[in-house]
C-alpha cells in the first residue's frame, strides 16, 4: 500500500464512482465526500471500504478546504479526484515513487489530464498537454483558492510535475454533460461579474503561491474580459488548436466549450437586469 491518502468529490456518481475507486486500490485510505447523493454513491463508496461523509455543496473550493480540514487522513500525502477521473496503473506507480523520494521542501506534484469523449482521447482540443493541475500534495500545506469552480490547488514550497496522465472519462451520457457545463456556466458567470467587480482574489495568505495558478489566473483575468468569446474559444480549440484531428468528438467538443462561454455570457446579463443566476 502507498503513503497517499485519496479524497474524492461525489453527487451522484453512480456512473463513475466504481471505476474511480477500483483505480485507487492501491491505496489503504480512500475519503469520499458527497454532498447529498440521491442514487447509489453511498452505497458504492461504502462497499469499496471508504471513510464517508457528508456536508453541504456551496462551491467546490469551499468543498475541497472542507474536505482537507476534516477528513481524518491517515497519510500527509493526498491524491484529490473527482468521481469520473481514473488513475491509471503507470500514475498510480509515478505517484508512489513521487512521494516516496519528496525532498523536504515539496509539498505538491501537478499532473496533466487525458479526456476521453465519446470514446476517443481527445489529444488536440482538450490541450492536454498544455495546462497542469495539482492535485497531489502535502495537506497540511495547502488550500484551494477562494473560487467558485474550477479552483486550483496552492501550496506552500515548491511543486514539482509527474509524466503519466490522469484519465477523465465521464459514464454518465451526454445529457448529463450538458447540465454540468450549464452549472458551471452559472458558477463561472458568478466569478465573472466577482472580477469584474475587483473581488476576486484568492483568499489565501500571501505565503501561498504557485506560479501554475498565478498564470492561468492571469489567463483568466485577460480571457474573462474578452468579447464574443464563444467564437473565438470554438476557433482556438478547433483551429489553432488542431482539434479537427480528433474528428467529431473533437467538433463536438470544441462547440460544447463554445456553448458553455455563450452561457456564461447569458448569465451574466441576465444577473444583470436583476435576476438570479441560479
Amino acid at each position: 500500500m502507498a503513503n497517499v491518502s485519496i479524497l474524492i468529490l461525489t453527487y451522484n456518481e453512480e456512473a463513475n464512482l466504481p471505476t474511480c475507486l477500483e483505480s485507487v486500490r492501491w491505496s489503504d485510505d480512500i475519503h469520499v465526500v458527497d454532498s447529498g447523493s440521491t442514487d447509489r454513491t453511498l452505497e458504492i463508496a461504502r462497499a469499496a471500504g471508504a471513510h464517508i461523509y457528508t456536508h453541504p455543496f456551496e462551491n467546490f473550493s469551499r468543498q475541497r478546504n472542507w474536505a482537507l480540514a476534516n477528513a481524518r487522513l491517515r497519510h500527509q500525502w493526498v491524491l484529490a479526484l473527482d468521481a469520473d477521473e481514473v488513475v491509471p496503473p503507470e500514475l498510480a506507480e509515478e505517484i508512489v515513487r513521487a512521494v516516496a523520494a519528496a525532498p523536504a521542501d515539496v509539498n505538491g506534484y501537478a499532473m496533466r489530464w487525458k479526456v476521453l469523449f465519446l470514446g476517443r482521447w481527445l489529444q488536440h482540443v482538450s490541450q492536454y498537454n498544455f495546462f497542469w493541475f495539482l492535485r497531489l500534495y502535502r495537506h497540511r500545506a495547502a488550500r484551494y483558492e477562494d473560487r467558485q469552480v474550477n479552483a486550483y490547488a496552492l501550496v506552500e514550497g515548491t511543486t514539482g510535475r509527474l509524466e503519466n496522465l490522469l484519465v477523465h472519462d465521464n459514464h454518465k451520457g451526454l445529457t448529463d454533460l450538458v447540465e454540468k457545463f450549464n452549472r458551471y456556466a452559472a458558477l463561472e458567470a458568478e466569478e465573472t461579474l466577482r472580477l469584474r467587480g475587483g473581488r476576486s482574489e484568492t483568499g489565501l495568505p500571501a505565503r501561498l503561491g504557485d506560479a501554475e495558478a498565478e498564470r492561468r489566473r492571469r489567463l483568466k483575468h485577460i480571457y474573462m474580459r474578452l468579447p464574443f468569446r464563444a467564437p473565438i474559444k470554438f476557433f482556438y480549440l478547433f483551429v489553432a488548436c488542431r482539434g479537427f484531428l480528433d474528428g467529431l468528438p473533437g467538433f463536438f467538443y470544441a462547440a460544447l466549450m463554445a456553448g458553455q462561454e455563450f452561457l456564461i455570457a447569458a448569465h451574466v446579463a441576465t444577473r444583470k437586469r436583476g435576476l438570479p443566476i441560479r
